[in-house]
């Protein structure tokens, strides 16, 4: 009889409860991802307020240092502008330019313009501005 029990009560459980969680519509849990935004936030900004010190520290040229600063004020930017809409479609179209990028290389390397030294090298180079871009995504 108690074998029977609990396995009813598992059995029921089991399948009434992913039920129950959607009748009971709970809000998303945002807190890890509100959380990893004002990090890279924080981060970031900080960052651009340390690069012209850490720059001279390191007797990087004045124009080096301002491109730098640049790609970290588009990503502030970006940062800055999540809610907006504009971000997620900026996303996107990064995203759908890295498979570009990507069919022209091997493109170039059947035509064989290019060797598959260069072929796997400019492909590393391609998952890592991709991942950069989903890890970005995901948190926002």
């Amino acid at each position: 009889m108690t074998s029977g029990v609990i396995a009813v009560t598992i059995v029921a459980g089991g399948l009434l409860l992913p039920a129950l969680v959607r009748w009971a519509r709970l809000p998303e849990d945002t807190e890890v991802d509100e959380e990893t935004h004002l990090a890279e936030l924080a981060a970031t900004r900080a960052a651009v307020e340390a690069l012209p010190v850490i720059a001279e520290r390191l007797g990087v040229p004045a124009l080096v240092a301002e491109r730098l600063r640049l790609e970290y004020d588009q990503h502030l930017r970006h940062l800055e502008a999540r809610d907006d809409g504009e971000s997620e479609a900026l996303d996107a179209l990064r995203l759908e330019m890295i498979q570009y990028k990507r069919a022209v290389v091997v493109r170039l390397r059947d035509e064989r313009r290019i060797d598959d030294i260069v072929l796997r090298r400019l492909q590393l180079r391609l998952h890592i501005e991709e991942l950069r871009f989903d890890n970005r995504g995901s948190n926002d």
